[in-house]
């Protein structure tokens, strides 16, 4: 409700609101919430989003935002065409300038490296999010509080690092045995606030059922901060061998559970869902990405460039 606030003051002045945080804080998903709302939708005639990658230039976000914004008028459709062809940096926010002058617009830069140097969660924060990722709205079972909250102290306040172990809990079997066993192995493998969170999430991925392993490190072949259409994936999933066969569901039916798996596990994102509630697109979070490219490296298990490789439906 502040952002929203902000958002549709009177101001006749440009307007910009941070949303900052350490990695799996949920941004993305309080951004999207208030760029999916109606009154917001309501408020503002142009809206845009765009992902801001490690390696960007200015021009290839300029272009990000015109291929963004809606083609509602021959103004914006002229602008844009040009723009593609339009080489000149200068020229391009020349472009972009007359497109949104004297218009109502949100613009959306999500990702964006190196905004702000910002504080790890505290101890109830971390537990907190620790509590909320592993039971839900379900009331936390008091004789698993000790275990669990030395687990968050041994994630150091890195949200991403509590998400993703919350998730490996959430699957995990609900006994002090099981529990205590992976607080010890966080313990042990946490030397460095600097190393932590790849450490924590190699715990993750070596908690992995087999038939998980190659689906998730698959996914690195997508270029980073990639919408990846399920269809695709699942195809290529399928065409890999990855996908077992199991009683009367078709192989697409397998793959969605092993990406619904995934998901729960809090190691791929949703990125948009269809009408029925059936995930589109996912992607990986730069963390997570990183995590799958640096086991491929060791095993050779797929070429990876710095770029990526488009993938069209």
């Amino acid at each position: 409700m502040e952002i929203k606030t902000r958002l549709v003051s009177e101001s006749s002045h440009l307007e910009t609101v941070s949303i900052v945080g350490v990695g799996g804080m949920g941004k993305t998903t309080l951004a999207k919430e208030v760029y999916d709302d109606a009154y917001i939708q309501y408020d503002f005639h142009i809206r845009a989003w765009v992902t801001v990658s490690q390696e960007y230039s200015v021009r290839e976000i300029i272009l990000s935002i015109f291929n963004s914004i809606p083609k509602s008028t021959d103004k914006m459709q002229k602008n844009e065409t040009h723009g593609r062809h339009e080489e000149n940096t200068e020229g391009l926010k020349e472009l972009l300038y007359k497109s949104l002058k004297g218009r109502n617009y949100l613009i959306v830069m999500d990702d964006v490296p190196s905004l702000h140097h910002v504080h790890f969660l505290n101890e109830d924060e971390s537990w907190t999010l620790f509590r909320k990722n592993v039971f839900g709205e379900n009331s936390f079972p008091p004789e698993f509080e000790t275990t669990g909250k030395n687990i968050c102290r041994n994630c150091r306040g890195i949200a991403l690092s509590i998400i993703v172990i919350a998730g490996l809990l959430s699957k995990a079997t609900k006994t002090h045995h099981e529990w205590e066993k992976i607080a010890e192995n966080i313990s042990s493998v946490v030397t460095s606030n600097d190393e932590q969170c790849s450490k924590v999430l190699h715990l993750s991925y070596k908690n992995l059922p087999h038939h998980l392993k190659c689906c998730y490190l698959y996914m690195g072949i997508f270029p980073e901060d990639f919408n990846i259409p399920v269809s695709t994936l699942f195809k290529l999933w399928i065409a890999e061998g990855f996908v077992k066969s199991m009683g009367s569901k078709t192989f697409e039916d397998v793959a969605e559970e092993y990406l619904l798996d995934l998901v729960h596990r809090s190691l791929v994102m949703v990125s948009k869902e269809s009408s029925r509630g059936k995930i589109k697109t996912c992607k990986l979070h730069d963390l997570l990405r990183n995590l799958c490219t640096n086991k491929d490296r060791r095993g050779n298990f797929f070429p990876v460039s710095t770029r990526g490789i488009p993938i069209r439906d």
